[in-house]
């Protein structure tokens, strides 16, 4: 785990984050200034908040997320990536868990097509 230390930062008019971590960190922020930016002022993004945002339990392989993730980013077509969930491992669990699979296939779109997709991939495996 790393430590994170951010003293009188002005993470101001920026296109995406003003500061984004990924990953399991300490994190200590004093003095952060944050404004104007295209995407959060401050976004942490660990493994359990994926999962979390997904609805998946903690025993789900990362390696497994990450591939189909990756898949999906190469092809983000909606059709697409319901059929790259049914042919995972993964397929059994959202159907037990009664998980919609449209939805399901939806949010895993918006994370492979966004701009914080490496720290995602980066996040799975801290």
């Amino acid at each position: 785990m790393a430590n994170i230390r951010l003293y009188g930062v002005n993470a101001s008019n920026n296109g995406g984050d003003g500061v984004r971590i990924a990953g399991n960190a300490t994190v200590l922020i004093n003095g952060l200034t944050a404004n104007n930016n295209g995407g959060t002022g401050l976004n942490i993004i660990t493994k359990e908040s994926v999962y979390q945002s997904l609805n998946l339990p903690k025993e789900i392989s990362p390696a497994l997320i990450s591939k189909i993730l990756t898949d999906i980013s190469k092809n983000p077509e909606k059709q697409s990536a319901e059929k790259i969930v049914k042919d995972s491992e993964l397929f059994d669990y959202i159907t037990k868990a009664g998980l919609n699979l449209s939805s399901f296939a939806a949010n895993l779109i918006t994370i492979s097509t966004s701009a914080t997709f490496t720290s995602v991939l980066a996040a799975l495996f801290s």
